[in-house]
């Protein structure tokens, strides 16, 4: 079955009747990818970036709210305007 070497290399376990036709599936898959990797793309501008969403809901804008004074206050335990925290790492 050659599904069951992309079961092993993704550590899926599944039962043998849920297996049963995955082989023709991978195959169709596989033609579909194929088919894609024919397409000449060179120069098309992509449809989606993560860096250029324009997506934002709002404008970022820096507003201090609370002083200094004010957040060191609401520390438990703090040592000359540090804040003192249990280790996170280690």
């Amino acid at each position: 079955m050659e599904s069951e070497k992309y079961f092993n290399m993704a550590a899926i376990r599944l039962p043998q009747e849920k297996k049963a036709g995955m082989d023709l599936k991978f195959n169709e898959l596989f033609e579909l990818f194929c088919l894609l990797d024919g397409f000449e793309t060179g120069g098309a501008e992509p449809l989606v970036s993560v860096l250029q969403t324009g997506r934002a809901l709002r404008a970022d804008e820096a507003v201090k709210n609370f002083t200094r004074e004010e957040l060191l206050g609401c520390m438990t335990d703090s040592d000359g305007g540090y804040i003192a925290a249990p280790k996170t790492l280690g």
